[in-house]
């Protein structure tokens, strides 16, 4: 019987035959349904982008690696601090094998290198992955192996989610149990089983990039050829030249242009060149370069101050450094920062959080002489003032202390207290003004010494 022209199983003729043997049908049971059973796959699921292709980019744009190696570098320089709950906060520690670990994570990088790396890896392609290797009964392992993104593949379990991680190591497929895998990933923009992997700044930029490309690949095909691709033509329209000039102009024209040591074609017409083949900039490659480094600053967060761009507008290079690091650096530590402590609680030390100690990005120097200039009109001792903000280095000698001058019969200095005064005024308003351009206080500094030194001299009685 035709499976499409089969009666149902409760049809009046099938309980017929049933009842007289003709026939024996089977009631299928009803299918069982698991949660999540939608998402289970048996073979890994692969990257919806290339990790490959987001690692090459950096090498194929000096601009996006210029500005990936800066966070890279920025972050691997922050202080990891690891702090213990207590009753009444947060406390450093200083002594931990979670310490010990970082501080080496892999035998053959220093802790400063392993960190730049795994910046290096999780910023273009969005997953950085790390393999546990020495771990004894789930403890805190040995290592912790930067693997390759391109070689790793993650395999989802019922509910969608990571079971386990397949590694390609060199031909030979391994799997990982996901408990011995810390998986560091941006929020993901896939859908599907893409979702279980993050969403790098390269893999937006694709389009643009391989378009740069192209265009840096054009220019050196023409650099390399080292003629222009025109035609020698007669200067006015109703003018031919027969094949005799035309093969003398082809062959000292080819000599010339072929010769490493230059030359003059001698002509025997008059002529001019016209290119028949578009340039880089005619093509408008010129401003789609530069369209594609505006893109990599707003991908990366990176401002043009920091990469060094002439064209920057380093008046505004403070601002810009703030807002590095408020907005692109911290974003970044947070993200790993997120996962080291959600390990720290997988490895059964709840009570334990790392910090990432990011710089001040107000804290600058001409700041902090404001600061301590606004404190030594206020009484304090000048070196005192300065040390306070980290000046150490400033000797006590530089500013002796002033004696105390006798009641009666003791020099007038009330003038050049007030210019004193006023000097120092000065420089305060100077340093806490809010014009976003760089000032170069050490002149007026030096002169406010030089009056601190004559005032002191006057009432030593000293010339």
């Amino acid at each position: 019987m035709n499976a499409k022209t089969a009666p149902p199983v409760d049809s009046l003729p099938v309980r017929v035959l049933r009842a007289l043997r003709v026939v024996s049908v089977d009631v299928p049971p009803p299918d069982e349904y698991v949660a999540g059973s939608d998402f289970a796959s048996s073979p890994a699921a692969a990257s919806p982008y290339s990790a490959r292709d987001a690692a090459t980019a950096l090498l194929a744009n000096p601009w996006l690696y210029k500005a990936v190696n800066i966070i890279a570098q920025a972050y691997a320089g922050l202080p990891l601090v690891l702090q213990q709950k207590t009753a009444d906060g947060y406390e450093d520690v200083e002594e931990h094998e979670v310490l010990d670990l970082f501080r080496a994570p892999v035998p053959w990088m220093t802790a400063y290198q392993w960190r730049a790396q795994l910046m290096l890896d999780l910023i273009p392609a969005g997953n950085a992955y790390l393999l546990e290797s020495g771990a004894v009964d789930g403890g805190v392992p040995a290592a912790l192996i930067i693997a390759e993104p391109h070689r790793c593949k993650i395999i989802p379990g019922p509910n969608g989610g990571p079971l386990a991680l397949e590694y390609d190591e060199m031909g030979a497929v391994r799997s990982y149990d996901w408990a011995d895998v810390v998986h560091i990933r941006t929020p993901s923009c896939s859908p599907d089983l893409g979702r279980l992997y993050g969403t790098g700044i390269v893999q937006p930029m694709d389009p643009d990039l391989r378009s740069d490309i192209a265009l840096a690949i054009q220019m050196r095909k023409k650099a390399e050829k080292g003629r222009p691709d025109a035609a020698y033509v007669p200067r006015k329209d109703d003018m031919t030249w027969g094949p005799k000039h035309v093969q003398d102009y082809q062959r000292q024209l080819d000599r010339t242009l072929q010769s490493n040591t230059g030359g003059i074609p001698v002509m025997s017409g008059a002529g001019k060149f016209e290119a028949f083949d578009w340039s880089v900039a005619d093509m408008g490659g010129t401003d789609l370069r530069e369209w594609n480094r505006s893109l990599v600053f707003a991908m990366t967060g990176v401002p043009p101050t920091l990469m060094a761009q002439q064209s920057a507008n380093y008046a505004t290079a403070m601002t810009e450094y703030r807002f590095f690091v408020d907005q692109t650096l911290k974003g970044w530590a947070m993200l790993v920062e997120d996962v080291f402590n959600a390990w720290l609680v997988r490895k059964g030390y709840p009570d334990l959080r790392f910090v990432h100690v990011l710089p001040d990005a107000d804290e600058s120097s001409q700041v902090r002489i404001a600061n301590a200039v606004q404190m030594w009109q206020m009484g304090v001792d000048p070196a005192e003032a300065l040390a306070y903000f980290g000046f150490d280095d400033v000797s006590e000698a530089a500013f002796p202390q002033v004696e105390q001058a006798p009641a009666e019969g003791g020099p007038d200095v009330s003038t050049e207290i007030g210019d004193v005064e006023a000097q120092a005024t000065a420089l305060a308003e100077m340093l806490t003004s809010e014009d976003e351009e760089d000032i170069d206080i050490r002149p007026d500094l030096n002169t406010l010494l030089d009056m601190v030194s004559a005032l002191l001299s006057k009432l030593r009685g000293t010339p």
